[in-house]
This record gives C-alpha cells, sequence and structure tokens, in this order.
C-alpha cells in the first residue's frame, strides 16, 4: 500500500537501491479507475525482488508505511487498468 497522494516518482525514489525506473512502476486502480492504494514494481529479477522485499518493508514514503508483498503479471496487469469507459470520460484518468 502506498499513500493516495503518492506520485510514481515518490515509488523510484523509494526503490532506488534496486534499479527501478518509471516504466517499472503501475498504480493499482479499482473498477471505477480510481486509485485503490496500491502499486506493483517490476525488478530485474526475483532476488533484487526478494531484496527489496526484505530491505524496504515497513518503511515509509510520505509519513506512510509501506507494507510490499509478492505479486505476479497476471495480478498487476487486472488490477492497473483502466476500463475503456472511464479513460473515454476522463482522459486525465491515465
Amino acid at each position: 500500500g502506498v499513500p493516495f497522494q503518492c506520485e510514481v516518482q515518490d515509488v523510484v525514489d523509494f526503490m532506488a537501491n534496486y534499479g527501478v525506473d518509471k516504466e517499472s512502476v503501475k498504480f493499482g486502480r479499482s473498477k471505477q479507475g480510481k486509485r485503490n492504494g496500491e502499486a506493483y514494481v517490476i525488478f530485474s529479477s526475483p532476488e533484487v525482488a526478494d531484496r527489496a522485499l526484505n530491505e524496504t518493508q515497513r518503511k515509509e514514503i510520505n509519513g506512510r508505511y509501506i507494507e510490499l508483498f509478492k505479486s505476479n503479471s497476471e495480478e498487476m496487469d487486472s488490477n492497473t487498468v483502466i476500463p475503456d469507459a472511464i479513460r473515454a470520460l476522463d482522459p486525465r484518468a491515465m
């Protein structure tokens, strides 16, 4: 979980020691297309992901402690998509 006001760069900065760039971060979305307080990060390897999980668990972004969990690409894809109907109504939802 990340603060709702968190931006991609905040996550990149938080994960600076693990080679994360802006393209590696996606925010979770509700069915209405709004951020749900989750962020998904793609790491270069499972080993780097494990290291990040162990070393950053319960550290803070913008004053809120972060809990990290392992995930997979299917979960990320299903939880980060903005529905087309929402995108058509509000292009800023991207």
